[in-house]
């Protein structure tokens, strides 16, 4: 009788399943992180298409994006309020208008067809007695709207913003001011510079909720490389905020900017189409997340090679 035993050795079996649970768990790590790298390249292209924009290579990346934005800010709070001195009437206001603003509106050119009265008055060499001439001249006009300081500008701001279609900006969305040009609030010169200047730093708001989403990502690990978040903008960078949050998984990771979508701005540019297709584009011509697993599978492949179960 011929007896012929087969076996197969415990130790190597419990290597054997040791190095499927290591792999099992380096492709939960693998796919996690794979999803957040593309996760945060996903939040970088909305900072890059959430405007502000410019026209070419990464539109909303690049400084010229935020001047652009820094202009669209001037330029809506620029269309609400006047400088006392760039009409007669504001200048001579009873309750805003002073002499230095007059002395202001008389240094500026007039237009040709000004009534002589406004002429004579501009051309009077006597700025004293023009100016109290020109307070009667204009005391029964109705009165131009004045704004006393920073607090008063931005009460009237916030009210012509949030009037509009597109809440946040005035010059758009059919909203009240589009008459503002015809009947604008007046102000200091300096007063409104310094709003100006303070609401240009707001430029990058809507987009810092992405930043932030990316600043919770941070760095990931694929295939032992460490890859560190994609590079974000000063000016976007700048705003400390809540609102971008990140919700992990091995299988899905979710994203949000609870500000992304402030007045509809994102909805109206089909911002969300646009990023899609943009991260499409990108993943078809360089498909690294395929590419990261088959390597892997290969490393895991030679490794369990090695194990030898007789």
């Amino acid at each position: 009788m011929i007896n012929i035993h087969f076996k197969i050795r415990e130790n190597r079996i419990r290597r054997f399943n040791q190095n499927l649970e290591a792999w099992n768990s380096y492709l939960s790590q693998l796919t996690g992180d794979l999803l957040k790298h593309e996760a945060a390249l996903t939040a970088l292209e909305f900072i890059n298409r959430t405007s502000p924009i410019v026209p070419g290579k990464n539109p909303g990346l690049n400084a010229d994006a935020r001047k652009v934005g820094e202009k669209a800010v001037e330029r809506d709070i620029r269309s609400i309020f006047k400088p006392t001195d760039e009409t007669l009437l504001g200048a001579v206001d009873t309750a805003y208008g002073s002499l230095e603003a007059f002395e202001k509106w008389k240094r500026k050119p007039i237009p040709k067809t000004s009534n002589p009265v406004i002429q004579r008055i501009w051309q009077d060499a006597d700025i004293p007695r023009a100016y109290e001439f020109a307070k009667k001249y204009l005391s029964n006009v109705p009165r131009t709207r004045g704004i006393s300081d920073a607090g008063h500008m931005k009460s009237v701001h916030d009210r012509e913003r949030n009037a509009t279609r597109l809440k946040g900006r005035v010059t758009r969305g059919g909203g009240p001011s589009q008459n503002v040009r015809r009947e604008p609030y007046y102000a200091d010169a300096a007063i409104i510079q310094r709003y100006v200047a303070e609401k240009k730093k707001s430029v990058g708001k809507a987009k810092s909720g992405w930043a932030e989403v990316i600043s919770k990502i941070g760095n990931v690990t694929i295939n032992g490389k460490q890859q560190r978040p994609p590079r974000v903008p000063a000016w976007v960078r700048r705003h400390r905020n809540s609102w971008g949050s990140l919700i992990p998984g091995r299988k899905r990771v979710t994203i949000i900017n609870a500000f992304g979508n402030f007045g509809g701005i994102a909805a109206e540019s089909k911002t969300v189409e646009e990023v899609i297709t943009a991260r499409n584009i990108r993943i078809n011509s360089n498909p690294y997340p395929q590419r990261e697993l088959n390597r892997a599978i290969r490393i895991w492949n030679q490794r369990m090679r090695q194990i030898n179960l007789s």
